[in-house]
């Protein structure tokens, strides 16, 4: 299974490199092979659904027993426009890394994954390199850099403080 700190073991999903990322060269751009793609370390840039958008806020969310709020990071304009569903475990514990570099299909290594824009949910073909920093003070760092399969060609990537919710 794809975890903390690790690259998944499906070849066709990515393997563990024991090169760094490259410094990514100029502005980020959407792109389904992220291997030896470092994350721009840029203000968060998106272009999803076919626009350019500016998020207001990032939010990380625990899922709650009975409760209808899932794991994983809202990234807001007004309302919510981007969700990144993950196992517990990533949210909740901060200092983690997750790295998809070749695009998934769907299997049982993925089932905790989703990524969600206005009209569309992908729980596979995505690319995604994930690092988060050590919560504190309510607020979690990251960077991100994801990439969706879409004809619209949607992504984000760059640096992020997401408010963790109660």
């Amino acid at each position: 299974m794809v975890g903390c700190n690790q690259t998944a073991k499906n070849p066709k999903a990515g393997t563990p490199s024991d090169k760094k990322p490259v410094v990514s060269q100029g502005p980020p751009t959407h792109r389904m092979d992220l291997e030896g793609v470092a994350i721009p370390d840029v203000p968060l840039v998106a272009h999803i659904n076919g626009k350019t958008v500016k998020f207001h806020r990032v939010e990380a969310t625990t899922a709650k027993e009975g409760g209808d709020r899932a794991t994983g990071l809202n990234f807001n304009v007004g309302g919510k426009i981007l969700s990144v569903r993950l196992p517990s475990s990533l949210v909740v514990h901060s200092d983690k890394k997750w790295e998809i570099l070749k695009p998934t299909k769907k299997t049982e290594d993925y089932k905790h994954l989703m990524v969600g824009i206005p009209g569309k949910h992908y729980y596979s073909g995505f690319v995604m390199r994930l690092a988060l920093g050590k919560a504190a003070d309510g607020k979690l760092p990251g960077r991100i850099y994801l990439c969706l399969p879409d004809d619209e060609k949607s992504f984000i990537a760059g640096k992020f403080e997401a408010e963790i919710l109660p």
